[in-house]
């Protein structure tokens, strides 16, 4: 029983993430490009998939096999930092139609943001101990 339960929160949990995956896809189109600004709004793109997809790998693994006393490992500023990390590229991808002005800066900016945040995630990924 217990294991057909771990199978069945494995594969809700996969399904879950996907199917949030592939609607961002469809929301952000990727293969959309703008004539003007080609190479600064793939690149925003492209940075932003891929951050969604270390979180929610990362999420993934926490949830499923992270410690279970985490919260005695989270600081204060680590907390804060990591729901800032967490929303900062989703306001990015939102507002950019807002702006008009410095767009190309806007764009760059954001993929470092959204790949400073993947980096991030990683470096939380290798310095945790794992229960497996």
């Amino acid at each position: 029983m217990n294991n057909s339960y771990s199978f069945l929160l494995h594969f809700l949990l996969i399904t879950a993430l996907a199917l949030t995956y592939f609607i961002a896809i469809i929301i952000i189109k990727p293969f959309l490009i703008n004539r003007k600004r080609k190479y600064s709004t793939i690149t925003l793109k492209v940075s932003y998939l891929i951050y969604l997809a270390t979180f929610f790998f990362t999420f993934y693994v926490f949830v499923l096999y992270g410690e279970l006393k985490l919260e005695a490992q989270i600081t204060d500023t680590f907390f804060i930092l990591s729901l800032i990390l967490l929303f900062l590229p989703n306001i990015g991808m939102m507002a950019r139609r807002a702006v008009t002005r410095n767009r190309i800066f806007y764009n760059y900016f954001f993929s470092f943001l959204n790949m400073l945040v993947v980096f991030f995630l990683i470096f939380i990924l290798e310095s945790t101990e794992w229960l497996v």
